[in-house]
């Protein structure tokens, strides 16, 4: 019976041995890089679900759990290291673990999980969007610029848009600067400024556009304008709080479904009907301050003639 157990645990690992090439691992298989639904364990959705446990254990403070998450984290992606998420443990299990070292000043064992963490090889999120630089940034200040400069080239052979920045902050270092490491901090180009004002301003323009077109047929204007202009920026905020609740969820469901590029088509799905929810709301908003010309008493042409 013992024999028979023993077997029965080497067979995930001899399923996932590392002298298999990732290539080579049949894609109806829960070791391959995106398994359908039907060939996710229960042992894969954890390996899903530990990011998020360990950001939270680490957020509340609780170090200690925060690293035996780590653990089983690091484990199971040797386990699935040809999976999508492979490249996410790698590099944020390892950049917790050196903020747990700079929590208690141990800057040497930081910096050397600064470095683990540039081994990643990437994933649908970090190769978009890019790592988190917080790690870095501290490590940078504190005056570990090696670390930070050799973990900087490694993120460079995963992160495809990083928008030159990269090598600006390599430049910089060199020359015996401290730039800020941040991955929103980004020279925009005239046309992604044009759209990121056209998007702070965009429900008063719809509001300026709907109050023209409208203009004879409106009543209470002054009020029209201000509650759409306030429910325009309040359905843009609640639209961005729920597509930052089920980003996540719905990026994986498509890459599930074989859309490799899921990010991107989220953002051209998620950016034209950012700007379509204050063009609803407010012609929702216009229809209770039309004017009915038929029973409505504030209509010249809805009152008898006075007779002479």
């Amino acid at each position: 019976m013992l024999f028979i157990t023993s077997i029965f645990t080497f067979i995930p690992v001899l399923a996932c041995d590392k002298q298999v090439s990732c290539d080579k691992i049949d894609a109806a298989s829960e070791y391959s890089w995106n398994p359908c639904s039907q060939d996710t364990s229960a042992r894969l959705k954890r390996f899903y679900a530990l990011n998020d446990e360990i950001k939270r254990a680490y957020a509340e403070g609780n170090y200690i759990n925060a690293k035996e998450l780590i653990r089983e984290y690091l484990a199971l992606a040797e386990v699935y290291r040809c999976n999508w998420n492979y490249g996410n443990a790698i590099h944020d299990a390892n950049r917790i673990l050196g903020l747990i070292s700079l929590h208690g000043d141990n800057l040497e064992d930081a910096a050397n999980y600064l470095i683990k963490a540039g081994k990643s090889t990437g994933s649908p999120q970090l190769d978009t969007f890019g790592p988190e630089l917080d790690l870095a940034n501290a490590l940078l200040n504190l005056g570990e610029t090696e670390a930070v400069k050799a973990y900087l080239r490694d993120i460079q052979s995963f992160w495809e848009m990083d928008e030159g920045r990269v090598d600006e902050w390599l430049t910089a270092i060199d020359a015996g600067e401290t730039p800020e490491l941040s991955r929103f901090s980004f020279k925009m180009s005239i046309w992604e400024k044009m759209l990121y004002w056209l998007y702070l301003v965009w429900p008063i323009v719809i509001v300026g556009i709907f109050l023209f077109l409208l203009r004879k047929k409106l009543r209470r204007i002054l009020l029209f304008c201000v509650l759409s202009i306030l429910a325009g920026y309040i359905a843009m905020y609640v639209f961005d709080w729920g597509i930052t609740a089920i980003w996540q969820s719905v990026m994986l469901a498509l890459i599930e479904r074989g859309y490799d590029d899921a990010t991107l088509i989220l953002i051209y799905v998620i950016l034209p009907l950012e700007f379509l929810v204050p063009v609803v709301t407010t012609y929702l908003i216009s229809r209770l301050f039309r004017i009915n010309r038929d029973n409505n008493p504030d209509s010249s042409l809805s009152q008898p003639a006075i007779p002479t």
